[in-house]
């Protein structure tokens, strides 16, 4: 856990009100900070993360999450090439209800 102390004490602690970062294992917590960055932070919070736990990491962990945010997938396919539809299954329903119905994020 040493080698994430850095980069948390860099992020806002209220991204981690609910855990304690020092008792959990490294790979939940790499996907519980880039989860959770991802999800309230700020662009250069992100950019922090990316840095750290490389963008391969950063990608893997944003595909494999079960729903993601608008504002976390601009971000994922701004980062990458890979096109919405093929993040998640998941995601491809929210956006198609949400587009047929004319919403705009």
């Amino acid at each position: 856990m040493n080698s994430d102390d850095s980069l948390i004490a860099r992020l806002k602690p209220q991204y981690f009100w609910d855990v304690d970062l020092s008792r959990a294992k490294h790979d939940s917590v790499a996907r519980l900070i880039i989860e959770r960055v991802f999800t309230l932070g700020e662009v250069h919070e992100m950019n922090l993360v990316i840095s750290f736990f490389g963008k391969e990491k950063v990608v893997e962990v944003l595909c494999s999450l079960p729903c993601i945010d608008p504002k976390s997938l601009n971000f994922l396919n701004i980062l990458t090439t890979i096109p919405f539809m093929l993040v998640d299954v998941a995601l491809a329903w929210i956006f198609y209800e949400h587009y047929s119905r004319g919403v705009v994020y």
